[in-house]
């Protein structure tokens, strides 16, 4: 599959099919762990562009702890969705607009602009996104830190 020129190794195509197919079964709350180095950010930008395209209103979080991924992702769905506009930063001092496809910067629970205390972004509205990614996050001794995050589809439970 080539979407944007980016094409799909065997064993990502068979891992987004399974994806689909749990779908389909109705698990909409799907982990994909791979290696690092094996495309997770490409086939997490082609898994977003064949599911959007299901949904009436597609949404987008993808969380990770340094802007530097982030600013790498941003450009991997850009050009794996051929939208140079796509998606917005939410890093230093950039702050998203639309909310609507948002690469946000995890941040320590105690500050008082992090993730959990934006009202858009808040459990019981997140269940309106479409799909969330996660990259590297971590946890340290001298910075602790803990994420509630609901995924979903946009259908209660």
């Amino acid at each position: 599959m080539v979407l944007g020129q980016i094409r799909l190794e065997p064993f990502q195509e068979r891992l987004l099919e399974l994806i689909a197919l749990s779908r389909q079964q109705g698990h909409h709350r799907n982990l994909l762990v791979s290696a690092t180095g094996t495309g997770k950010t490409v086939m997490a930008a082609v898994d977003y562009g064949r599911l959007s395209k299901t949904l009436q209103r597609s949404r987008l979080l993808f969380v990770a702890h340094r802007e530097e991924i982030l600013t790498q992702t941003i450009g991997t769905f850009r050009h794996g969705l051929r939208d140079p506009a796509f998606g917005e930063l939410w890093v230093g001092g950039a702050r998203p607009n639309r909310f609507d496809h948002v690469f946000a910067s995890i941040r320590h629970p105690g500050e008082s602009r992090g993730l959990a205390r934006t009202p858009r972004l808040r459990p019981r509205r997140a269940l309106s996104l479409g799909t969330l990614r996660t990259t590297g996050a971590r946890r340290t001794a001298s910075k602790p830190w803990s994420a509630q995050v609901a995924l979903g589809n946009g259908r209660s439970r």
